[in-house]
C-alpha cells in the first residue's frame, strides 16, 4: 500500500473516532416537555452509549482499506440512528431552539461521514483528506455547543469513553 494511502488511512480513523458526539438508545414517550436537567439526562444516557459503540468500533479497526471500509460501513448508519435517536427526544421548551440548532450541525457531520465513505470507497484521497480535516474542524465547535447545553457525553466528553 502507498505510504500516502496508508496516511489517509490514519486520517480517516482519526475522523470516525472524533465523530463519538452521536448517539443511539431510546427515546423518551413523554408528551410533557421534559426539564432541561432530564433531558441533560437522557441526552448524555444515549451518547455515551453511542460513544462505547463508535469506540468500540475504532479499537477493532486496522489500516488496511478494507478494514476503514467495514470501520465506516458500520459507523455511518450507528451515525444515522444516533442523530435520529437524539432528534426524537422531547425538547425543553426553553431550549428547543438552540437544540435544533446543534442537532442541524450534527447533521452536518453525519453527512460528511456519508461522504468520507463514499471518498474510501472510491479510493479518492484528495477527498479523503479533504473530508477528514472537515470532520476534524466540525467537532470543536460542535463540542462546545452539545456543552452549552449541558450535553457533555455529546460535547467535550465523548471522546473520553
Amino acid at each position: 500500500m502507498k505510504r500516502a494511502t496508508k496516511r489517509t488511512i490514519g486520517w480517516v480513523s482519526v475522523a470516525v473516532m472524533g465523530m463519538g458526539i452521536l448517539a443511539t438508545g431510546c427515546s423518551s414517550s413523554t408528551s410533557a416537555a421534559p426539564t432541561k436537567a432530564s433531558y441533560a439526562t437522557q441526552a448524555n444516557a444515549i451518547c455515551k452509549e453511542f460513544n462505547g459503540k463508535l469506540n468500540a468500533i475504532g479499537s477493532s479497526s486496522g489500516q488496511s482499506l478494507s478494514q476503514v471500509q467495514a470501520l465506516l460501513a458500520e459507523a455511518v448508519p450507528l451515525a444515522e440512528r444516533g442523530q435520529a435517536k437524539l432528534e426524537a427526544l422531547p425538547k425543553p421548551s426553553d431550549e428547543s431552539a438552540a437544540l435544533n440548532k446543534v442537532y442541524a450541525a450534527q447533521q452536518t457531520q453525519v453527512n460528511q461521514l456519508k461522504a468520507l465513505a463514499n471518498a474510501v470507497n472510491a479510493g479518492d484521497a484528495t477527498k479523503i483528506q479533504s473530508i477528514s480535516a472537515t470532520l476534524n474542524a466540525l467537532g470543536g465547535p460542535l463540542n462546545s455547543q452539545f456543552d452549552a447545553l449541558g450535553l457533555t457525553a455529546c460535547g467535550s466528553g465523548s471522546s473520553g469513553n
